[in-house]
């Protein structure tokens, strides 16, 4: 087992969930002798998924507890070891931890500091819990509550005040944002007095401009969280998909538009303003979780009430001049 060094870790990094009563062998081991380890010590160790191979307090190695029971009591342990070990800094986010065991398909995580030494295991059930944890964390978040930590247990406790002060926030900055497109609308009150038809598609193309940014939003953030592909090559991909989408959907639009309004020129006004409201959404979306994810916040707040409130803005004014520059021109 590991020397532990007891530290005041984080709340929530790797180095305060880990564990330190795991199974550890030297390369030179033999799976009798790993054997009689696990057996001496079953009752110490936290963790059975697996046993990890040091080498002067290094981590250089692991295998799995079920190749302890199918190789030969004499097999050498570094002859079967993998060396490609996946591993984490004490200091990482806990998040971190279970997007790791999710990328690798791994049921624990070693922990290792600056050296490569062995401190501690994450192991599967801690894994589970963050994942619980996290999951209920930018749920909360998305609809506008930051004081997610133990909101299960603070929900049945708090009083009527103490929960209103919990969702009133991001209401509030809606409720604003809402007086804001409120406004807007009263600057094209004529064009839209003089086409009534058009009011009748603001509750549609807020919608979609809601729903592009809480798929985007969502996309983009697991992108950032697993880390599998360049920022360069994803914006570049989301421009390919925004022009792609925003095609089929102004398309649909403006047949849709043309068989309810019958107009030509209703069914330009919604099927060029859904176009433009596509690839803009997505690219204010994007550059809105990238700007709080570098400067270290929670890039959930991008969704949920803020970015309802930046879409559904962008998405009036959008259409508005639109349906003004159109209006101006054809008729």
């Amino acid at each position: 087992m590991i020397k532990f060094f007891k530290k005041k870790y984080p709340p929530e990094s790797a180095g305060k969930k880990m564990v330190p009563n795991v199974p550890v062998c030297g390369i030179k081991n033999t799976v009798l002798e790993v054997k009689n380890m696990i057996f001496k010590k079953a009752s110490e160790l936290e963790t059975f998924n697996y046993v990890y191979v040091t080498d002067k307090g290094k981590l250089v190695g692991v295998f799995s507890i079920q190749e302890v029971f199918k190789r030969p009591d004499k097999s050498v342990v570094e002859t079967f070891m993998k060396t490609d070990v996946v591993s984490i800094k004490p200091y990482s986010d806990q998040e971190k931890v279970a997007i790791l065991a999710i990328k690798h398909n791994l049921k624990a995580i070693p922990v290792v500091d600056k050296k490569g030494d062995l401190l501690g295991v994450v192991p599967s059930d801690t894994i589970l819990d963050i994942l619980h944890n996290e999951h209920v964390e930018d749920m909360l978040l998305s609809v506008g509550i930051r004081e997610a930590d133990g909101f299960s247990t603070k929900i049945e406790k708090a009083s009527p005040r103490e929960l209103a002060k919990m969702r009133l926030p991001w209401l509030t900055v809606g409720l604003f944002g809402g007086m804001v497109a409120a406004i807007i609308t009263t600057f094209f009150k004529e064009p839209l007095s003089e086409h009534f038809i058009l009011t009748a598609f603001i509750p549609l193309i807020l919608y979609m401009a809601g729903a592009l940014s809480a798929q985007t939003q969502t996309l983009y953030v697991r992108s950032l969280a697993i880390g599998r592909i360049s920022q360069k090559d994803y914006f570049r991909r989301e421009i390919k998909v925004g022009l792609l989408m925003g095609i089929v959907l102004s398309s649909l639009m403006f047949l849709v538009s043309f068989l309810m309004a019958g107009t030509l020129l209703t069914g330009l006004i919604l099927a060029v303003s859904l176009f433009i409201i596509t690839g803009f959404t997505i690219l204010v979306t994007i550059v809105i979780v990238w700007v709080l994810f570098s400067k270290g916040k929670d890039p959930a707040l991008g969704s949920g009430p803020f970015g309802t409130i930046v879409a559904d803005i962008s998405a009036l004014v959008i259409y508005f001049i639109v349906a003004t520059i159109l209006l101006d021109l054809l008729l």
